[in-house]
């Protein structure tokens, strides 16, 4: 039996945690992946699922086995598209989501240069804080922070970390005062996100103060974009990615607090359906979204 092919169903079976999910995401019969997936073990001579009538899950031979497995199939996967991207002029309408606080910050300026090097392909952007379904909402590609949910199902390709800042406006900080520590947090307020998963700010400024925050102390809103309104607004305090305030703290519109913590820093990701047969369109784009980001930390594309 075709090893690869054997490799390529382990690693779905292991992501999606069943073989007819795995079946089903492959186009192929359920016999066949059962087939591959006992021709593997094998092979092998180890077993790398333990099997229940629902679900299947990893043996710990089966995990350290995964890593190099998925390595090996995105490795093949990869050459193969970068030799059919070399044959195919990249075409057509290209799909993208991103979040509304990072797409009107930075998709004017990405996407211009992107259409100057591709000018066949023509973007359709739709902005949502709300997790996207590629398949739902018909997108290419989506532009997403850790811990927004999709699937394991899909290819997530990191592009850029963002270090976070805390920050207040000059007016809120006259108004309330200076915050010297975490154990000033109580005196304060606070801008968070109304969703859980994307809630950086109050999670990283109760893990800073080792507390929870107070539903009288929190203003909230659906949006980070507006979160970022609210902050230059003297409205309270908030936890916002570089990219979006390194123009509004190098101005004075916000001022940096307690800038000796170092907070963790937030992912972005591009999420697509496959690397096999990824478009032209698609793979150009993927791959000018790492370039251009990959020679800034923060997360702050050049010009």
């Amino acid at each position: 039996m075709d090893h690869l092919q054997s490799l390529r169903v382990f690693v779905k079976v292991a992501d999606i945690g069943t073989f007819t999910g795995a079946a089903e995401n492959l186009d192929l019969s359920n016999a066949v992946t059962t087939r591959l997936v006992a021709a593997l073990e094998e092979r092998l001579g180890i077993r790398l699922f333990q099997r229940t009538t629902r679900r299947v899950s990893l043996t710990e031979t089966g995990h350290i086995f995964l890593e190099r497995a998925r390595q090996i199939v995105e490795d093949i996967d990869d050459a193969e598209n970068l030799i059919t991207a070399q044959h195919q002029a990249p075409a057509g309408i290209l799909r993208i989501a991103a979040p509304v606080a990072f797409g009107l910050r930075n998709m004017t300026g990405l996407l211009k240069e992107y259409m100057e090097r591709y000018p066949e392909v023509i973007p359709h952007v739709m902005v949502s804080d709300e997790p996207v379904d590629l398949v739902a909402h018909r997108c290419d590609v989506v532009i997403t922070p850790d811990g927004n949910e999709h699937g394991t199902s899909l290819v997530m390709r990191r592009f850029t970390s963002s270090a976070l800042f805390l920050v207040a406006s000059p007016e809120y900080i006259a108004r309330k005062g200076m915050p010297r520590s975490p154990a000033d947090f109580d005196r304060h307020v606070f801008l968070t996100h109304a969703s859980n998963e994307l809630n950086v700010s109050q999670r990283t400024i109760e893990e800073l103060g080792d507390t929870v925050l107070r539903e009288d102390q929190c203003v909230v809103a659906n949006n980070v974009e507006m979160l970022r309104r609210f902050a230059v607004g003297g409205l309270g305090i908030a936890v916002l990615p570089c990219y979006l305030v390194a123009a509004e703290v190098a101005a004075g519109q916000l001022v940096r607090l307690l800038p000796d913590r170092v907070l963790p820093p937030i992912g972005m990701n591009l999420a697509f359906a496959s690397r096999r047969n990824m478009s032209a369109k698609v793979r150009t784009f993927v791959d000018f979204m790492v370039e251009k980001f990959t020679a800034f930390p923060d997360g702050v594309p050049g010009p």
